[in-house]
């Protein structure tokens, strides 16, 4: 039975019946051959071929119809199970998130471990704007860099100022981006922007441009005309610009 052995580690069940029959009966390897099937072949032979031939075999009588059909079943069920599963509507949905912007943004935390600031009126806004002060790790946000957002810019977006190299723009849609000159491209380029998707805000900044107020002044932007827009979670330096975007706010009166 060493033969046998070698056998299993490369063929399934079903084939490894299969090849035990071509080998210790010669009516049935004959009718294999004939097919263009031997043990050297078994492997990548379709399995309606070898189902064919096990019912050329079992009508003359090579086979027993029984041992047959209960071959042709492992076959079957071989070839079921080797066929991947189609994903489904949740996971296509979670993948094509995590290629457009390197996470999934419906992977949040619904437990907030924070600390509550003693600003009550901010305490109240965050509420308002984050329910249940849903967290994102800062590792889940996507990590752009420059030319990542090239062409990003809506056609028709209208320029808010420009400052220190940066230049802040109003889509159509009422979405903020911002501009800044990407040397590899040689021209103005796409570094940071914030978007209403309905249900949260996405906002993100290249890693080239962070730290120079480009997400702050987006979020400040933006929520000058929508105060109340859902964030849909954020993280821990999220939260802390949003503070100062209210605290803008408020002094303007657009918020409580």
């Amino acid at each position: 039975m060493a033969g046998f052995g070698a056998l299993e580690s490369v063929l399934s069940m079903g084939r490894e019946l299969f090849g035990l029959q071509i080998r210790a009966n010669d009516r049935i390897a004959d009718i294999a051959k004939r097919s263009g099937v031997t043990m050297d072949t078994l492997r990548d032979t379709p399995p309606e071929t070898l189902s064919d031939i096990l019912n050329r075999a079992a009508r003359s009588g090579a086979i027993d119809p029984r041992h047959a059909n209960s071959i042709n079943i492992q076959i079957a069920q071989d070839a079921q199970a080797a066929v991947p599963a189609m994903p489904t509507v949740a996971e296509l949905r979670k993948q094509a998130n995590i290629d457009r912007f390197g996470y999934d943004p419906n992977n949040i935390s619904d437990v907030s471990v924070r600390t509550p600031t003693d600003d009550a009126g901010f305490e109240s806004y965050l509420e308002q704007v984050n329910p249940n002060f849903k967290r994102i790790a800062a590792e889940d946000r996507p990590n752009l860099m420059m030319g990542d957002m090239y062409g990003m810019l809506p056609r028709n977006s209208e320029v808010i100022r420009s400052e220190n190299g940066v230049t802040f723009y109003r889509a159509p849609n009422g979405d903020r981006y911002a501009t800044a000159f990407n040397p590899d491209v040689g021209e103005e380029d796409v570094v940071g922007y914030i978007t209403n998707r309905g249900d949260g805000t996405e906002l993100a900044v290249t890693e080239q441009m962070q730290g120079q107020g480009i997400g702050g002044e987006l979020q400040y932007m933006f929520r000058q005309e929508n105060p109340n827009a859902a964030t849909g979670g954020l993280t821990e330096s999220g939260e802390r610009s949003l503070q100062r975007t209210y605290d803008r706010l408020s002094k303007e009166g657009a918020v409580q």
